[in-house]
This record gives structure tokens, C-alpha cells and sequence, in this order.
């Protein structure tokens, strides 16, 4: 959180000038990126009229498709005046995707709280102290068994300990919870888990998700929910 006043634009007569509901974009940007020989203009791509009276720059910002053996899982990102979509997305992911970079195009010309890299990427630069964090959390989490109250919940669905229960759970819950702890590979599942948990809590992500979530809201609906 950086203390900063928003106002919030609608999306929720923002489109996609390109591509159609349920076919990858591919079919349809890679030739015209291939035709200008540079990647296009985000007001080529997208129909906002609101945000580019907010903000007449981001109309000049590029937009550039690539394929999804490349981008794996990720579906688009931002860097400099840059939004890169992954060409596998249909029209209307495109467009949520799109949406949630463009907030991060804000948040740099703002000066707001930013997003990050995503997953293992967190673990580098300025950001490894905040995935160390999570993953000093996890180990904390991992170390720590659930209750018996808590195993009797979840593995037997009741709310009372029996005899019986509590035999399992020390039998059989607990040295199999141990022995996770050894096996091989763990500590690496947890760093991967820890960036992501990492990247997902940064300010500037979660405020680029909202604007994903509140993206077919109503006026009506956006102030009714702050």
C-alpha cells in the first residue's frame, strides 16, 4: 500500500478490437505484428475510450504476442511501455489480461505500489526478501502439524476426539506429516510456493486482480463495492 488517492475508471465497455470469442489470438496477431514489423499500438488493440482520456499516453504504449510454448504459464506482462499477451489467450482472457497490465502501466505512471515478477523470479533483486519472508512462513506452516481437534475435522468429519482418533493421528498422521518433511525435493517445492505466494501479495498484483475481478461492474456495483 503506498497512501495514494485512486479514482477508478470503468471497464465495463472496454473490447478487444481484435480476435473473437473462443480462438486464440494467434490467428490473428501474428500476422499483423509480422505485416508492421513492430509491435502494435494498445488503441489498435483494445476499445477504452475512458481510460485514454485518463491517460492519452497509454494509447502509444505496444502490444506484442507470444506464443504460449514461450510464455508458459504466464498470460501476459508488462515492462517499460510494453504489454506482452500470450497468443493462446481467446478474446475475452485477452482482455481481462490485458486489463490487469494495464494497471500496472497506471501504477508506473502514478508512481503506485507495483506488481512483480511471478513465481521463481521473486527470488531475485529487491524482491528476494519478501519471497524469503513467504518462505519463512511455509516452513513454520510445514512444521507444525494440524490439531488433533483439527484432524479429527478434516480426516474423520466429527467434532470430538475418540480414542481411536487419537491413536491415528499419532500412529499414522504425525510420522507420515515427518516424513514428508524428508523427502527429497521439498525445500525446492517450497521456494517455488513461497514465490508465488510472494508475488501474489504484492500490493501492486492485488490491485491489478481487482481490476480484473470489477471488470463487468456497474457503476452502481463499484461504489456499492469499495
Amino acid at each position: 500500500k503506498d497512501g495514494k488517492w485512486r479514482y477508478e475508471i470503468s471497464d465495463k465497455d472496454a473490447s478487444m478490437k481484435i480476435g473473437r470469442k473462443g480462438t486464440p489470438l494467434k490467428s490473428f496477431a501474428r500476422d499483423l505484428v509480422r505485416e508492421l514489423d513492430r509491435p502494435l499500438r494498445l488503441s489498435d488493440v483494445l476499445d477504452h475510450p475512458a481510460l485514454f482520456s485518463a491517460y492519452p499516453a497509454l494509447q502509444d504504449y505496444g502490444v506484442t504476442f507470444v506464443p504460449a510454448e514461450v510464455m508458459g504459464p504466464t498470460n501476459g506482462s508488462f515492462s517499460g511501455e510494453l504489454f506482452t499477451l500470450n497468443d493462446a489467450l481467446a478474446a475475452r482472457e485477452a482482455l481481462s489480461t490485458l486489463l490487469h497490465e494495464i494497471q500496472h502501466g497506471i501504477q508506473n505512471i502514478e508512481g503506485f505500489a507495483s506488481g512483480g515478477p511471478s513465481g521463481e523470479m521473486m527470488w531475485l533483486g529487491d524482491m528476494r526478501p519478501i519471497a524469503m519472508a513467504e518462505y519463512q512462513k511455509l516452513i513454520a506452516e510445514i512444521n507444525r502439524p494440524m490439531s488433533l481437534e483439527e484432524y479429527a475435522r478434516q480426516a474423520w468429519g466429527v467434532d470430538s476426539v475418540t480414542d481411536e482418533i487419537r491413536q491415528d493421528y499419532a500412529q499414522n498422521f504425525v510420522p507420515s506429516h515427518m516424513a514428508a518433511l524428508e523427502r527429497k525435493g521439498l525445500d525446492g517445492d517450497l521456494q517455488r510456493t513461497a514465490g508465488w505466494r510472494a508475488y501474489r501479495r504484492l500490493a501492486g498484483e492485488v490491485e491489478a486482480r481487482n481490476t480484473q475481478a470489477r471488470q463487468g461492474m456497474t457503476d452502481a456495483q463499484r461504489r456499492a463495492t469499495p
